[in-house]
């Protein structure tokens, strides 16, 4: 069984547009414009706005297949080797998809997740600084944001990253109880990187 892992960023709502924006800055050109044309529809529809490529489906709003490029270090020029998708010939740097991502709405929080669908994927985001600092600078970009790096073999979420202000907003929300199923999975995360 291949492990499953995921770099994931919950920030407020309010930052839903940041987020979005941050991410298409680090996909390839066919991405990064298809994700740009729904973000100019707006946030509150943007997994049902996107066009689909071949392998996605609209039915409710199952993720996107997205491709990221990243600044080349030693983890990723061995990933590249064995890779099919070609390097961004203008940046130099390295394509890696497909990631399965998704863009979840609460009440209160926004959260996107990028999942590794491969081992050798997997491999990048606990190797790569490369890639774990462009998810960082992702975050970074959006305001009250946190970044964890899932993991199911070890069932646990890490901190990688937190924006100063993001406790601070966390505390500032009503209980679990009272939000929706985006916003509980949200404080779930939250509350086990608190916990850890």
């Amino acid at each position: 069984m291949s492990r499953i892992t995921s770099f994931e960023i919950i920030a407020p709502r309010r930052s839903a547009g940041e987020l979005v924006r941050a991410v298409i800055a680090h996909l390839a050109e066919e991405d990064r414009a298809r994700l740009q044309r729904a973000l100019d529809i707006g946030t509150e529809q943007i997994m049902r706005n996107v066009d689909r490529n071949g392998c996605e489906s609209r039915e409710d709003a199952a993720s996107l297949c997205l491709t990221f490029l990243f600044a080349p270090d030693a983890p990723l020029r061995a990933f590249e080797l064995d890779s099919e998708l070609p390097s961004d010939p203008a940046t130099g740097r390295v394509a890696v998809g497909c990631l399965w991502c998704d863009f979840y709405l609460g009440a209160h929080y926004v959260q996107f997740c990028a999942v590794a669908p491969v081992s050798s994927i997997s491999e990048l985001f606990f190797e790569s600084q490369s890639v774990r600092d462009s998810f960082i600078d992702m975050a970074k970009q959006t305001p009250g944001a946190t970044l964890v790096l899932g993991d199911d073999w070890l069932d646990r979420y890490d901190l990688i990253w937190r924006a100063p202000d993001a406790t601070d907003y966390a505390r500032s929300l009503p209980e679990a109880a009272d939000t929706n199923l985006v916003d509980r999975c949200c404080l779930e995360v939250l509350n086990a990187i608190e916990c850890a």
